[in-house]
């Protein structure tokens, strides 16, 4: 049995697809098996796949008719036979150490469910960003500890994207957990419920994953297409808790994680239309959603977020929302701007106090150089050699006189 099965969705990428593929081929765990599901790509991505299946026995590929990631997914899992499911999206990349190290971590503690830190590439500026994603309370538990432990934060880890983890296979198919089979947002259903409901896991602090945005071709760059998918997700995971039981345990991670989700999915509508339109669908599940209807002024941990949903209530149109958005990034960005004005006169004052600090050294440095100096010349003088030679005697009888004194 494979130590790792890693699932790839793939449609139409094939200006991304063999570096994503040459970081899992590569990987130091050899024993994985690569199922690539192609999901009824149009482009050459179907003949890259056959390719690297023809070179690598690991690698096994899926025909699939055109659908959704989710779906892909989905198939990638029931062809899966490996003892962990690992997810790569196929214009991403992977570190060589990736599954080596997760693994070895699962093994270790014996964890349903493994996560890791993530960098982002940006292909329109080339820049890369490595954000801090766990929360000091879960790296102050130790090596292992459970969804309970952190309940109010157990889904702040990474993304809700399933690239970001290493689960047990045995643990998804006894959990019975799927990916939504939507159009868009179709894993935070998946990769919520997996954290809430792992018994044990746990980190590698490190940066061992590469997301790319800006393609064109990643579910985020076409949010607008699909805006009901995005509330419904968080919709699911809301029934799902409450079906398990589990909705009162995780009310306030919910409610955290899916207004930073759905605040940045609105920011990052590339329409007008769009924007109007999801910030009505917004409108109406903080109004009409039992679980959403009923948010108070404590329940979202991130001010930004909960500042957001404030001003989502208050405004009835977009352009208030819009507005008053404005209003609030001009206060921040005048609390920056004050605060890096204070920060670098600190640094101004800080740096005079140095370079005052730096010449009363060098000038007790050049004192004491002059006082060696004087010195030095000082026992090298005639005087001073004779002025030695007459006090001679009286210094030794001083010394006898003392070591005498000590024998009584």
């Amino acid at each position: 049995m494979p130590k790792v099965s890693i699932i790839i969705p793939v449609y139409n990428v094939e200006a991304y697809l063999r570096q994503c593929l040459d970081s899992v081929v590569g990987q130091t765990l050899r024993e994985i098996e690569i199922i690539c599901v192609d999901d009824g790509s149009t482009d050459g991505s179907a003949e890259i796949l056959r390719e690297y299946a023809a070179k690598d026995r690991r690698v096994k590929v899926l025909l699939h008719e055109h659908t959704n990631a989710g779906a892909a997914r989905n198939a990638g899992m029931d062809a899966a036979t490996g003892e962990y499911l690992g997810f790569v999206d196929s214009d991403d990349w992977c570190d060589l150490t990736l599954f080596e190290k997760a693994y070895a971590k699962a093994k270790r503690c014996d964890a349903d469910v493994v996560s890791w830190r993530y960098a982002q590439y940006d292909v329109r500026t080339q820049k890369t960003e490595a954000p801090r994603v766990f929360p000091g309370e879960m790296l102050s538990l130790g090596e292992a500890f459970s969804s309970d432990d952190v309940a109010e934060k157990i889904f702040s880890p990474i993304t809700y994207a399933p690239w970001g983890r290493l689960a047990r296979r045995s643990f998804i198919c006894g959990e019975q957990l799927r990916f939504q089979e939507i159009e868009r947002t179709n894993d935070v259903y998946f990769c919520c419920m997996a954290l809430a409901l792992a018994g044990r896991q746990t980190l590698v602090d490190e940066v061992l994953y590469s997301y790319r945005v800006g393609t064109g071709t990643n579910l985020q760059a076409n949010n607008a297409a699909s805006q009901d998918s995005a509330i419904l997700a968080w919709q699911l995971v809301a029934r799902e808790l409450e079906k398990r039981g589990m909705a009162s345990r995780f009310r306030k991670a919910l409610i955290a994680a899916s207004a930073n989700s759905l605040t940045y999915t609105l920011n990052a509508m590339s329409t007008t239309q769009g924007y109007v339109d999801f910030f009505q669908r917004l409108r109406r599940l903080y109004f009409e959603d039992p679980l959403y209807s009923t948010i108070g002024d404590g329940d979202i941990p991130s001010p930004q977020a909960a500042t957001y949903v404030k001003m989502l209530k208050e405004n009835e149109t977009p352009l208030d929302f819009l507005v008053q958005q404005e209003n609030y990034y001009r206060e921040r960005l005048s609390i920056e701007y004050w605060s890096r004005v204070s920060f670098q006169r600190d640094c101004g004052e800080l740096r005079r106090e140095i370079a005052d600090g730096k010449k009363r050294i060098a000038g007790l440095e050049a004192r004491i150089k002059q006082i060696q100096h004087d010195k030095t010349e000082m026992e090298q003088s005639a005087s001073f050699r004779i002025g030695r030679m007459l006090t001679w005697v009286p210094r030794k009888l001083r010394d006898i006189m003392r070591h005498g004194h000590g024998r009584k």
